[in-house]
């Protein structure tokens, strides 16, 4: 079943990140620190470029590379951010009519600005799903706290995750009960299904309010025990200035221009 998928990749994550050469012994705030400097990059360039992005996303592929994580598996996990920034963009066709010359073809500049914003949308989201493949949710969890983020965003961020996987399982608890008393289509319809994701709330928030009176028990202050990161070599921050180094020279050099005119026979 596809829950059951969800559920086993979704704590596989956790307990085993991804290794990736090179990159593994890293300090996770230098990850994050590195991630970050590749989405400001993407912000940073202007609202119709889109060839001036392939360079950034090529660099993302590179170091996907280094841990057998394919282009394919990096897109299908930025996908779910691809509705909230096509939803975001949605009126840029309409209040930006200005002409823009695409190939001979004349067409409405707000559907340049609107393709960048998805493709930084999925270049983000990519980078931030490489983020977790290579630390672990918990990893970034425990780098954003040594970075200074409140204990309170944190600890919330890191329930979000963990209580996904209860709501996971208690779905598929119930949608097997629902199996196991339901013959052919019978005990399929809406109504059947509303009923089902009323006890799943009830449920979630039952078992929320026993986690909480546990831990309230065992001492919770706000702040998770070993929420704080593992000492790593001071070498960690060589990755992230180098990372930014090269993210610099691609957004300052116009490479695509260049090898465009390389090919076109032009002058650069």
């Amino acid at each position: 079943m596809r829950l059951e998928k969800a559920l086993y990749d979704l704590g596989r994550r956790d307990r085993h990140p991804r290794v990736v050469d090179g990159l593994q012994n890293l300090d996770a705030r230098a990850l994050v620190a590195a991630t970050a400097f590749f989405i400001l990059t993407l912000l940073s360039f202007p609202k119709y470029a889109i060839v001036e992005l392939i360079p950034p996303g090529l660099l993302l592929l590179i170091l996907a590379s280094l841990g057998d994580l394919s282009a394919s598996r990096l897109a299908l996990r930025s996908l779910p951010v691809l509705p909230f920034a096509a939803l975001l963009g949605a009126a840029n066709p309409l209040l930006d009519q200005e002409p823009y010359l695409i190939f001979s073809t004349t067409i409405a500049a707000g559907w340049v600005s609107y393709a960048s914003l998805l493709l930084k949308s999925l270049l983000a989201a990519a980078a931030a799903a490489f983020l977790v493949e290579v630390a672990g949710f918990p990893g970034v969890c425990r780098a954003l706290r040594g970075l200074g983020l409140p204990s309170l965003f944190v600890a919330s961020l890191l329930f979000l995750r963990r209580n996904l996987s209860i709501l996971l399982e208690e779905g598929l608890r119930l949608l097997r009960t629902r199996d196991q008393r339901s013959f052919g289509r019978h005990g399929r319809g809406i109504g059947v299904t509303s009923r089902i994701l009323g006890v799943l709330f009830v449920r979630t928030l039952d078992r929320a309010e026993r986690v909480h009176a546990a831990m309230l028990a065992r001492g919770f202050t706000g702040d998770l025990p070993g929420n704080k990161p593992a000492g790593k070599p001071a070498a960690s921050w060589l990755f992230p200035v180098l990372i930014a180094a090269i993210l610099a020279c691609l957004r300052l050099v116009p490479f695509t221009e260049l090898i465009g005119g390389l090919f076109l026979g032009a002058p650069p």
